[in-house]
């Protein structure tokens, strides 16, 4: 406010703008004439020495600012060698100093929060990687010994098989023994001669049997015919372990055969006769 002192007249002026300054919203500041009527007698004293003694409040503010400022400034001009040591720190500047402390405290203990925090995120990233590897190397762990168990079923499956297969190879040979073509033709020739003879002695073999009992040498002929007969089967007992590979030289002899009894029924009847035993030989084979 100016330093003269405003009449009666300019108060109720004042007064609106100085509410208006104060902040006060326009809506709520009165009119002039409502004014004048409460500046009415002695009244406008009470309303001018209230706007010369209360300030806005950013007025406040910057005087209490500057005094702050002041007390500063007579605070770094202060020194330990001065001759006036009696000088007394306003309790604003301990208040600032003190608040400034504990801001400079705060911000170290957010940078140490800040900092732990950190190093916490860092160690469970650290902690989850391990365990997604520990669970996915228990995961592998788990598949190995399903497919260890897995191979071991295979394996014990492959061996029993293989002990089958071995077993039927044992029989197999058992039964059948490999031999070269040679062998197999002198084999097949000596079951077709013997079935031959066989064919010749089947009917002196009956008579002989007759005989036997009467005849020594009868008898000792029958006992030659069965020992031939035992040897008949020992011929066809290795022709039967030759198995498929005599099968060749069987077709070729059935063939043989076969041409023979086609030239046989092609001939008279004197000759289809005699060659009769000969082709029932022949057929039996």
């Amino acid at each position: 406010m100016s330093e003269d002192k405003l009449c009666s007249d300019e108060v109720p002026q004042k007064f609106a703008e100085w509410l208006l300054v104060m902040g006060c919203p326009a809506e709520k500041v009165p009119t002039v004439d409502k004014v004048a009527l409460m500046c009415r007698g002695p009244y406008y004293m009470v309303w001018r020495s209230l706007m010369e003694h209360v300030y806005p409040k950013n007025v406040i503010r910057d005087k209490r600012l500057q005094v702050f400022c002041n007390d500063v400034s007579i605070c770094q001009k202060k020194s330990a060698f001065s001759q006036n040591l009696n000088v007394i720190v306003p309790e604003q500047l301990c208040l600032w100093q003190q608040q400034k402390d504990l801001k400079e405290k705060v911000y170290d203990a957010v940078n140490r929060l800040k900092q732990s925090q950190e190093t916490l995120n860092q160690l469970m990233d650290k902690i989850t990687t391990r365990v997604s590897q520990r669970n996915v190397s228990h995961q592998h762990i788990q598949d190995l010994q399903r497919r260890v168990w897995l191979l071991q079923q295979v394996a014990e499956e492959l061996q029993c098989r293989k002990d089958n297969l071995d077993e039927t190879l044992s029989i197999a040979n058992s039964l059948c023994c490999l031999k070269n073509e040679n062998e197999i033709q002198n084999i097949v020739d000596k079951n077709v001669a013997v079935l031959r003879r066989q064919g010749n002695q089947t009917s002196s073999a009956a008579s002989l049997s007759l005989l036997s009992n009467a005849n020594p040498v009868a008898s000792s002929s029958a006992m030659s015919i069965q020992s031939e007969c035992t040897d008949t089967e020992e011929q066809v007992s290795s022709l039967v372990r030759c198995g498929a590979a005599a099968w060749t030289q069987l077709r070729e002899r059935r063939a043989g055969l076969a041409a023979a009894l086609a030239a046989a029924n092609a001939t008279p009847p004197g000759p289809r006769v005699r060659d009769a035993r000969f082709l029932s030989t022949a057929l039996a084979l």
